[in-house]
């Protein structure tokens, strides 16, 4: 909520929360906003990327098995 302002990165919109995920963003991204949706307690979260390809994501220090089904 709120107003929008103008802003020189694009058109600004708002995003029901349900269309989150349909819009263009970066894999972790994704991932980042599903564990806000689903996780209960505090997580750290550490994405590398090699140019635009997601190569490791790490959460709470531990390599983060799921990340293949997740960014897909």
């Amino acid at each position: 909520r709120g107003e929008m302002i103008e802003c020189n990165e694009g058109n600004l919109c708002w995003v029901d929360k349900s269309n989150l995920e349909k819009i263009p963003m970066w894999q972790g991204d994704i991932i980042f906003l599903r564990l806000l949706d689903t996780e209960k307690d505090f997580f750290s979260l550490k994405l590398v990327y090699e140019g635009n390809t997601l190569v490791n994501v790490e959460r709470d220090g531990k390599k983060f098995k799921r990340f293949e089904y997740i960014a897909d």
